[in-house]
This record gives C-alpha cells, sequence and structure tokens, in this order.
C-alpha cells in the first residue's frame, strides 16, 4: 500500500508529533511519503528513513479576511495541485491529510484520483469558510479521522451526513516516559525551590490558557508560600494570517506575571525537546486551555507519574476520570483552578492514588495502538 502523507506545515505542534508517531510504526506493508513544507518535521522524517517531498505550505487562517482569504486560496489552490501531481508520480493508493488545511487542499477540485483520508486536530472556529471547509472535504474523503468524540462532535453535528468519521486516540511511546530523577531534572531546568512546582507544556497561544494558570499561582502561592510555575514553549505560529497574535500573547504575559509580582515565581522555559525531564520536574500538570481537542501532553503526563489538572472543555475530559486519574476543571475559572491543584498537592493519599491511576489509564493510549487502527481504517476505506 503506497500512502502520501500530506502537512500543511513544516513546524512542529502537537498534530506533527502524532503524525511522526504513525509513521514510524506502520507495518512493513505500507510504503509511505511524506509532502509538507521544508521545517523541523520534514527533518526528523528523513532521519527516521522516511521519503519527504518539499511543497508549498497553506499558512491562512480560516476566518475571512479581505486581504489574507484571496492569499490563502492561493496558497490552497497551489498546494492541492501539487499533492494531485505527487499522487500521481508516486502511484499513491491513498492520500493521508495529516491536517485540516491539508485536508481542504486535497479536497479541492479535481483532487488526486487517489482515495482522501483526513485528520482532525483542532475544532474549526465558528464562520462561513469553516462551512465550505467541511462541506468541502466531507463530500470528497473516503474517512475523517478524529482525535476525539470531542472533536467528531464539533466537525459533523449527528443530523449531518458524509464519509466514515472514525474517531482515533493519538498514542505515545510509553517507554520513552518513564519519570527520572526529580532533582536532576529541576537542576537541567534551572529550577529550584523547596514548594511545589507547576507546570504548562504547550505552544503560547491564547486558546492553551497560559494566562489562566499564571493567575491560578497566585492562589496556590496563598496555601503554598513556594510553589512556582514553569511555562514550556513558544509561540509557534506567528505569521499574520494566524488566527491569534501570538507574539503579542506572550508580551502579555510576562506583563501580567509582573502585575502579579510573580517574576520570581513563573519561569519561560522556552520551547524544550526534552519532556520526561519536564514532567520529572513538576509536581503537576496544567491544561487550562479554553478547548483542547485531545491534549497528548495529558497522556504524555500521566503514562510519567505526574498529577494532571485539566481543563474540562475538551479531548481531556475523555481521557481523565475526574477524581481517579487525575482532576478536572472548567477553563478561565483561576480560582477554581488553584482550588483543584491545592487539593492534589496537599493530600498525599489523592496525589499517589491519582499517580498510580493515571500510569495504569495511559496505557490505553499506546502509539502502537493508535497506528493499528488507522492502518484498519485505510484498508477498509480502500475496500
Amino acid at each position: 500500500m503506497r500512502i502520501l502523507f500530506v502537512n500543511h506545515t513544516g513546524l512542529k505542534s502537537g498534530a506533527e508529533t502524532v503524525t511522526l508517531d504513525l509513521l514510524t510504526r506502520l507495518p512493513s506493508s505500507i510504503e509511505p511519503v511524506l509532502a509538507c513544507p521544508p521545517g523541523r518535521l520534514a527533518d526528523e522524517a528523513r532521519a527516521e528513513g522516511i521519503p519527504v517531498n518539499p511543497i508549498g505550505g497553506v499558512s491562512a487562517s480560516l476566518r475571512l479576511h479581505y486581504a489574507n482569504t484571496p492569499r490563502g486560496v492561493a496558497q490552497l489552490v497551489r498546494m492541492g495541485r501539487d499533492i494531485r501531481a505527487l499522487a500521481r508520480d508516486r502511484r499513491a493508493d491513498l492520500v493521508h491529510a495529516t491536517s485540516i488545511r491539508a485536508g481542504l487542499a486535497a479536497c479541492l477540485p479535481p483532487g488526486p484520483r487517489a482515495p482522501v483520508a483526513v485528520s482532525l486536530h483542532d475544532c474549526l472556529p465558528p464562520g462561513p469558510a469553516s462551512t465550505v471547509t467541511r462541506r468541502l472535504v466531507d463530500a470528497r474523503a473516503a474517512v475523517v479521522f478524529a482525535n476525539s468524540c470531542y472533536t467528531a462532535r464539533a466537525w459533523r453535528p449527528a443530523e449531518r451526513s458524509g464519509p466514515p468519521l472514525r474517531v482515533v486516540y493519538p498514542g505515545i511511546d510509553l517507554a520513552r516516559r518513564a519519570a527520572g530523577d526529580r532533582d536532576a531534572a529541576r537542576a537541567r531546568m534551572g529550577v529550584s525551590g523547596a514548594g511545589p512546582i507547576l507546570g504548562v507544556a504547550a505552544q503560547i497561544t491564547p486558546w492553551k490558557g497560559q494566562a489562566t494558570a499564571i493567575r491560578a499561582l497566585r492562589g496556590v502561592r496563598e496555601r503554598l508560600p513556594g510553589a512556582q510555575l514553569v511555562l514550556a514553549g513558544e509561540p509557534k505560529f506567528v505569521e499574520r494570517t494566524t488566527r491569534y497574535d501570538n507574539s503579542a500573547y506572550l508580551r502579555e504575559l510576562q506583563l501580567l506575571v509582573a502585575a502579579l509580582g510573580l517574576e520570581s515565581a513563573v519561569h519561560f522555559l522556552g520551547q524544550r525537546e526534552d519532556m520526561p525531564t519536564v514532567m520529572a520536574a513538576i509536581d503537576a500538570l496544567l491544561v487550562p486551555s479554553t478547548e483542547e481537542p485531545f491534549g497528548l501532553v495529558v497522556v504524555e503526563a500521566m503514562a510519567a507519574g505526574t498529577p494532571v489538572v485539566a481543563t474540562t472543555n475538551g479531548g481531556p475530559a475523555e481521557i481523565i476520570r475526574d477524581g481517579i486519574d487525575g482532576r478536572l476543571a472548567p477553563p478561565c475559572d483561576a480560582e477554581r483552578w488553584a482550588t483543584t491543584v491545592c487539593d492534589v498537592l496537599l493530600d498525599p493519599t489523592v496525589r499517589d492514588r491519582i499517580i498510580h491511576a493515571g500510569r495504569e489509564r495511559a496505557r490505553r493510549f499506546s502509539a502502537e495502538r493508535h497506528a493499528a487502527e488507522v492502518v484498519a481504517a485505510y484498508e477498509h476505506a480502500l475496500r
């Protein structure tokens, strides 16, 4: 089976991590080729022995804009043309678009002759552009993958029809997520102190909710004065066409820290490639997103034995059983987050129970299981 994988960006975020894990776990019966713009995704795929074809990307937001929308449409048309040509030249049996923008490009008429599978890692913002995207993809795709039931419901309400919509939870390499030595991990991160250390590991963007975590820290420090917060991540998507001004959001976070007098307690670590080190260093992971389609970092933390407090809005509520293997809190409610975090940190019995149950829960989300379910869907689509 020859499969052409297509992604709209060469940057690496959660969706691209899932794509790389999938590419490296395909059975020998599948011949993969990755088409994406130059960047870290392409570099790491080549390092894993995956053939890569460079193509133009799509940076436009799916919000209508007098200048950006025409530019984005031109990018999509060009990318669609590249996908058709590559699918023909590579004699692809199936095209797997691993992002919504790549899926839209692959589904533009006339499209490749091969069946198209589209992965949904995000929920589209409301608006006419999103409506057109859903209609085009559902009209052309042979199968659509959603990374959670939450994402599936957002994509297609019950009354709408379309191709098979399969919920396939992403997975992680469980063997690489073992917890390390806490003191050594903190030393590598340049963080010290006797109090608990909380962490957020996500790209810097408003919907990831770092501002909520900073405000919650102030409440946590009322009961745990030595508590600190580390923010691992950077603004990844900074083009003018991006939905949010992520660089401006980073500056807003820094100003918020100063306004709350938390300069010595909040640490901006930037992008980290050693997530096991981060997980070993912190006492709890916070995922305060306003909306989280899945939350791969939730599973990474659970597998490492790090307690998780995550948003109620999205995929984490499908991973975490509140009070059993983690805790859930509503987005944007800093006071509630502070209380929930303290409930975990101040009760060793609760903390130990959550750690043990979280490790067991994480075993359900292996990268091998994810790859097997995706391959089964390929075979069904081709039949």
